[in-house]
């Protein structure tokens, strides 16, 4: 559970992690839905796939496991591209803030599976991500992250 902002109204500590997947083929980027339930952060809004870091875990391990715990992908069907940015993420309901570490993944696959946190998904044209009302509302480093997006893509042209 995350803790209540101190005085200074600075991001919460609690370690997580950020994965934006790209499919190689159509050069779409997965967007999920999350559930709107009182127990999920960001909750009804379409974002990139979200999770918490367990205490002994690298980065990478958590974007993994929760990469395959939320729309169910193996490691072997993912292809790292860029390791990690540190951006702060904010949830627009609570106004909690929190930062994560951003990767972003190809991957071949198309089928999802997903968990009980997100309630549907869409494979967006970048051009849909970066007009998201919501998307502009959760990352801190949009600008970065949008380029690391475009820069990903050129390489697949």
């Amino acid at each position: 559970m995350l803790s209540k902002k101190n005085k200074n109204s600075r991001p919460e500590t609690h370690p997580g992690i950020a994965a934006v997947i790209i499919n190689k083929k159509t050069q779409r980027i997965l967007l999920i839905k999350r559930r709107n339930l009182p127990i999920i952060q960001n909750r009804g809004i379409w974002s990139f796939l979200f999770g918490g870091k367990e205490e002994n875990e690298t980065y990478l391990e958590t974007a993994y496991r929760e990469i395959h715990e939320e729309i169910s992908f193996e490691k072997n069907d993912l292809k790292l591209i860029f390791k990690p940015v540190r951006t702060l993420i904010k949830d627009i309901r609570s106004g909690k803030r929190w930062y994560n570490h951003l990767f972003i993944f190809l991957t071949d696959r198309a089928d999802i599976k997903l968990s009980y946190e997100n309630s549907s998904y869409r494979w967006a044209l970048p051009d849909d991500i970066f007009n998201e009302i919501n998307y502009k509302n959760v990352f801190s480093k949009r600008e970065e992250i949008e380029a690391l997006i475009k820069k990903t893509l050129k390489t697949l042209k």
